[in-house]
């Protein structure tokens, strides 16, 4: 209910981190999970205004872990400079020679959690094709949210130790933002120039 929601978003402004995760379905933002470490709460999108809490959290200062940010800026009000942490691009800066970072097995080595995949909550291997219900759509954006919380912190302490830290936070995190923004806005390019480059490649 709404006043269920503002207590949610009125508490994820004074904590320190949260996990959160956009529920995206056919391009629609259907709600949000968010992890504290400790509870997972799931808002419809019908009940509050998402993007206004989120903003708010934000705005305060909480550190936002989530699970592959990029496709979740569409619908979120968030900045550069903002406190974001993305469980994906960290661990593929800890292990780029990985094809796939399941939110799971990173909840599992960075924080020792065991968290259900998306193929379990499905009860059957994903593809592009696959079309989730409203539950299995739900249970998955909260683990996600969930693996993102547990994990940060420590996956922090990787990237610092590792001598990373930097890339991430001053390459890494806002290049996020500068691929949605080309993906969305598209960017302009000389045809001419470019077919000039390309046959010095070619030489």
């Amino acid at each position: 209910d709404p006043f269920s929601a503002e207590m949610l978003f009125s508490e994820l402004c004074s904590l320190e981190r949260a996990g959160l995760t956009a529920d995206i379905a056919e391009g629609v933002l259907k709600g949000l999970a968010v992890s504290d470490g400790k509870e997972i709460t799931y808002v419809k999108a019908d009940v509050t205004d998402i993007s206004d809490g989120v903003k708010r959290a934000a705005e305060a200062g909480t550190g936002l872990a989530f699970c592959d940010l990029k496709d979740q800026l569409e619908f979120l009000p968030l900045k550069k400079d903002n406190k974001v942490f993305d469980i994906i691009i960290a661990a593929y800066l800890l292990n780029p020679l990985k094809s796939d970072y399941p939110y799971e097995v990173t909840a599992a080595e960075f924080a020792g959690a065991s968290l259900p995949s998306a193929e379990e909550i499905v009860k059957g291997k994903i593809t592009k094709s696959t079309i989730l219900t409203d539950e299995q759509r739900e249970k998955t954006a909260c683990y996600k949210a969930h693996a993102a919380c547990l994990s940060a912190e420590s996956m922090r302490s990787a990237l610092e130790e590792q001598g990373m830290l930097k890339l991430f936070e001053e390459i890494e995190m806002p290049l996020v933002f500068t691929l949605h923004d080309i993906e969305k806005e598209g960017i302009e390019i000389n045809k001419d120039e470019l077919a000039s480059y390309g046959r010095e490649l070619a030489v």
